[in-house]
């Protein structure tokens, strides 16, 4: 029964040992066989395992004799010696064993074609998405506006509007149409205004900031007992600002309202004026048709 235990145990062992181990035989008088090996393995790390090395000391002072024969070659099993003599310069054994760690490291690196792995490249970054803007606009548009201090007359009002993004994006012709409302105790007036214009600006990313000069035709209604009506000019002079994105864009107008003849509606207790000038504020939500490409601007 050991005997067979034993034969087993052998039949493993064989198995699992390596075919040829690596022999390194540093111990030449006038080195530190452990410190010279300690420095080669240092610097190759398991490169110094595919090799078997010899380093014997020869009648000159100083001057060893290498042998070098790889352990494995798969190209050539019989791989011929490797031989190499080297002189130092040291003057103690450590200094020696330190001074041929460095030139056996790099004979084993010339031997084995060694190379550090490459560094990974770095990814590129990636290219931001070129910016897309609407060609054109129609938004639905929510006003505010009112007079002097002496008569405010409130007002506000929706309407439609439109425009286009022309020459570089510089130029913006628009439409409006509006309907406003102001209101007092009996008495209220209605007005409808038609208008084209042009704005002038500049583009910032999805930002677009300029100024806008918008003649228009007005309709007024002034109701208490009987009906009044009236027809007048005038316009709109605002600065705007506008974001854009490729399917909305929201706007904010704001800067005087003229009107020319000014509207003054008469009731049984109240009176509403719209002078020649007034303050307006417009906020607009449209929706972007087209497409301008940033790459192509």
């Amino acid at each position: 029964m050991s005997f067979t235990l034993a034969r087993a145990a052998l039949a493993v062992g064989l198995m699992f040992a390596p075919s040829e181990a690596p022999t390194h035989d540093f111990a030449a008088e006038g080195l530190d066989p452990v410190a010279l090996e300690s420095g080669v393995r240092a610097r190759v790390g398991a490169v110094i395992d595919e090799w078997s090395i010899e380093v014997r000391a020869t009648e000159l002072r100083g001057t060893y004799a290498i042998e070098l024969r790889p352990i494995h070659d798969p190209d050539d099993p019989d791989a011929a010696l490797d031989l190499r003599e080297v002189s130092l310069v040291g003057v103690t054994d450590e200094d020696r064993s330190r001074e041929l760690a460095a030139t056996l490291a790099l004979i084993l690196m010339e031997s084995s074609e060694f190379e550090p792995e490459p560094e990974p490249e770095p990814e590129p970054e990636p290219e931001p998405e070129p910016l897309v803007v609407p060609r054109a606009v129609i938004s639905l548009e929510g006003h505010a506006g009112v007079g002097a201090p002496s008569q405010p007359d409130a007002d506000a009002g929706l309407g439609l509007g439109a425009g286009v993004w022309l020459v570089r994006e510089h130029l913006q012709p628009r439409v409006r149409a509006r309907w406003a409302r102001s209101a007092g105790e009996d008495l209220h007036v209605d007005g409808l205004s038609f208008g084209a214009g042009l704005a002038g600006g500049v583009p910032l990313g999805p930002w677009w900031f300029g100024v806008l000069a918008l003649p228009t035709f007005k309709w007024t209604r002034g109701f208490d007992r009987k009906p009044s009506t009236a027809l007048s000019g005038g316009g709109e002079l605002t600065a705007m600002v506008q974001f854009r994105r490729p399917w909305l864009v929201v706007g904010l107008r704001t800067g005087i309202e003229t009107t020319f003849r000014p509207v003054l509606v008469r009731g049984s207790n109240d009176v509403i004026r719209w002078g020649p000038v007034r303050w307006l504020l417009v906020l607009e939500l449209g929706l972007g048709l087209g497409r301008i490409d940033g790459a192509r601007r």
